[in-house]
């Protein structure tokens, strides 16, 4: 049987023995790459010093508004600076390439992956994505949970805005993409919930419309603060009613009070498919500093964060596996 295959859950006491012997390694390569980051930070300030002072001299003795001395100037910096931290960026992928799997194991998914992605630009028919120019995603977990397909991954989306000087960047979301996966159909219309923008809620509505999501019509619940909060829309006002009863609104307040402070965006697609947007006030994930000694602190936090996000699932309640070995 597939379910077979599907890898299980690994008790805390083994954990923590697999755990430790992988710590005592990274911590011998912490002390390695902290001490080329400290000789590299010398070596880094001292020849950045010069390039400095060389190009300013030739800048001062070159043609007025030949500002291409700066330039290189600016591009040696930068090259010098990428050097220097070059054993900060290795530790960090050292450590979670040897921690996060483990974590997955424990947890009982079966990847992780640090270049991995949720591709977004596939769910923007979902009316929760927004308009963005450039997708940056990583630490992407997959597998399945109490009987669901479940993959989340960092992600971060970037808009130009010709507001901005010279139509500069501004980041429109940073947090958690999750995908669920339910294994039968459960959805016959599509419902989305999204959080409000407070300071302009015509301006919030007329960008939702503006997705093009065929058939969505506003959904009035009976929770008036709930709706303070959040707009729903969905093409069968009647399912929609039933999956965001009391007690899914309240698992909702829940979800965005307890785990992330800003709200969260839920598309409920026709069929089995659940795709969430979760906007964090920090980064998940994060491998600890080069300078700190490795412990078990920075792996709780890791494990926890990775807990809290497969928590969602269960606080959204959208599946509950068959019990083996009833009738």
């Amino acid at each position: 049987m597939a379910g077979t295959d599907i890898p299980q859950p690994q008790s805390d006491a083994d954990f923590y023995k697999e755990i430790q012997p992988a710590l005592d390694a990274l911590e011998v390569t912490r002390e390695e790459y902290s001490w080329k980051l400290y000789r590299r930070m010398i070596i880094g300030g001292v020849a950045g010093l010069i390039v400095a002072a060389a190009f300013a001299y030739c800048a001062h003795h070159a043609a007025q508004g030949n500002w291409m001395y700066y330039g290189i100037a600016a591009a040696c910096l930068f090259a010098v600076g990428g050097w220097v931290y070059m054993p900060a960026a290795r530790y960090h992928t050292d450590y979670k390439n040897s921690v996060l799997p483990r974590i997955v194991k424990l947890v009982g998914l079966s990847g992780y992956n640090p270049h991995g992605a949720i591709y977004v630009d596939q769910f923007e028919p979902t009316g929760i994505v927004p308009g963005h120019d450039k997708q940056f995603a990583r630490d992407l977990f997959e597998g399945t949970y109490k009987g669901a397909g479940v993959s989340f991954c960092r992600l971060v989306l970037k808009k130009k805005n010709p507001n901005l000087r010279n139509n500069q960047e501004e980041t429109v979301f940073s947090g958690i993409a999750l995908l669920i996966v339910i294994p039968q159909n459960k959805f016959s219309g599509h419902t989305v919930v999204r959080r409000k923008n407070l300071l302009n809620e015509l301006a919030d509505i007329n960008a939702f419309k503006a997705t093009g999501v065929a058939g969505l019509q506003t959904v009035h619940l009976e929770d008036p603060a709930f709706e303070k909060r959040y707009q729903v829309f969905s093409t069968d006002q009647v399912e929609s009613r039933v999956l965001l009863d009391p007690a899914m609104m309240e698992r909702i307040d829940a979800v965005s009070g307890t785990y992330f402070s800003q709200g969260i965006n839920i598309s409920y697609d026709r069929g089995n498919r659940v795709f969430a947007l979760i906007p964090t006030a920090r980064e998940l994930f994060n491998a600890p500093s080069v300078w700190s000694p490795t412990d078990i602190d920075a792996v709780e936090r890791m494990k926890k964060e990775v807990q809290s996000i497969l928590s969602l699932v269960d606080q959204l309640d959208l599946y509950k596996p068959p019990v083996v070995g009833t009738a």
